[in-house]
């Protein structure tokens, strides 16, 4: 069975008009760029800088859309993203000559295509996704339980506790945790839909949806346990997430249209490739934003493996963040007992241990490139020539 999503003729309509629109607003402006004056470049060549370097991916053109039309004002796009003010007034005259939005006086963009949030998240603040889940949970003090395993909040649903396995690697992130990734992802991810998780033992599925009941997603894993909890605990909240039994290790296209994924390999050089690798299989003609958790444990300096493979694999390292996911201390793993053991025989009393996480990991959000991305040499090109 594959995953099939919502159709997009509309923004993809929206999108190939935008791609001709910002080539030739391109074509035309780079001609009075800095450090460009004295090069000789045609028109051609222009529209090949164009297409292959600054034309951005559907999902990508959506993302900056989605966030001037829901940020506070337009200037979002630049403090809130690496973008200019020319990314901004090209997004922005085109909306506005297309009708889409209308721009006050203010700076903020006022939405007149209504038909567009059937597609388009909107933005949430972090203090915005503790508010709503504590009030659908029935939770008088969110912040009490930050620090707790984020299957707190699951159980809350389903009346009992997951039994994690692990000989599947499961471990939980703390709660805090749980809302820092899915801050991070609807800030990047704009789309309803087309969504995919790649193991799910975080409930991370559970936490988007009930954040925006209408994020539709697809969680596989090959433990037929966490599946079945994940779909109960879908049923009793009427969200819309789907359970697929997969071995990724069959490395099959599963999916048509996937734009985003989330995943949390194993904590090993080889494990974080094969699963980012099965990810972007996974990746259309769109582009997409990949979301990996991953910690250092064993890796140490072959992460420079790892980012040599996101290179060769199109995948941009857009951001990583940092002292935002924790686990917090369990003994699930003989080690963990041995390593946190010797914590304490050095006069660490156990309750500072357990108030504490005994890992931590990093957030690399990627965005993947569709096409392959080639040098293209100009005679004369300087280190100030902005083109």
């Amino acid at each position: 069975m594959k995953i099939v999503v919502m159709t997009y003729k509309k923004l993809e309509k929206l999108y190939k008009e935008f791609c001709e629109f910002q080539k030739k607003k391109y074509i035309e402006d780079s001609k009075e760029w800095f450090g460009t004056e004295a090069l000789k470049i045609t028109d051609k060549q222009r529209a090949e800088f164009f297409e292959m370097y600054t034309k951005y991916t559907f999902v990508e053109f959506w993302s900056y859309t989605r966030r001037i039309i829901f940020g506070r004002n337009v200037f979002d796009l630049i403090e809130k993203t690496d973008n200019e003010s020319w990314d901004l007034a090209s997004i922005l005259t085109f909306l506005v000559k297309k009708k889409i939005v209308k721009v006050t006086s203010s700076g903020r963009a006022i939405l007149l295509d209504e038909e567009l949030k059937k597609y388009l998240l909107p933005l949430y603040t972090r203090e915005q996704i503790e508010k709503i889940i504590a009030r659908k949970l029935g939770l008088k003090n969110i912040k009490k339980i930050l620090r707790k395993p984020v299957s707190e909040l699951t159980k809350k649903i389903a009346g009992k506790d997951f039994s994690y396995n692990p000989n599947y690697d499961q471990m939980p992130i703390s709660v805090d945790s749980a809302i820092n990734v899915a801050e991070r992802i609807l800030d990047k991810y704009p789309f309803y839909d087309g969504f995919l998780f790649v193991g799910d033992d975080d409930f991370m599925s559970i936490m988007l949806s009930l954040i925006a009941p209408k994020f539709s997603s697809t969680v596989i894993d090959i433990d037929e346990t966490l599946l079945e909890y994940i779909s109960n605990l879908a049923k009793k909240r009427n969200a819309r997430v789907k359970t697929m039994r997969v071995d990724i290790r069959s490395n099959k296209k599963i999916a048509d249209n996937v734009m985003g994924f989330l995943m949390n390999p194993p904590y090993t050089a080889k494990g974080v490739m094969f699963f980012v690798r099965f990810g972007i299989k996974q990746f259309g003609e769109k582009g997409g934003y990949g979301f990996v958790i991953f910690g250092d444990e064993t890796i140490g300096k072959r992460k420079l493996f790892i980012q040599e493979f996101f290179t060769k694999n199109n995948l941009i390292l857009e951001e990583i963040v940092n002292g935002k996911i924790g686990y917090p201390s369990n003994e699930l793993h003989a080690e963990d007992v041995k390593e946190l053991r010797e914590v304490q025989n050095l006069g660490v009393s156990s309750k500072v241990i357990k108030n504490h996480y005994q890992l931590a990991a990093f957030l690399y959000v990627l965005k993947y490139v569709p096409w392959r991305v080639k040098k293209i040499n100009i005679k004369g090109m300087k280190i100030y020539s902005y083109i």
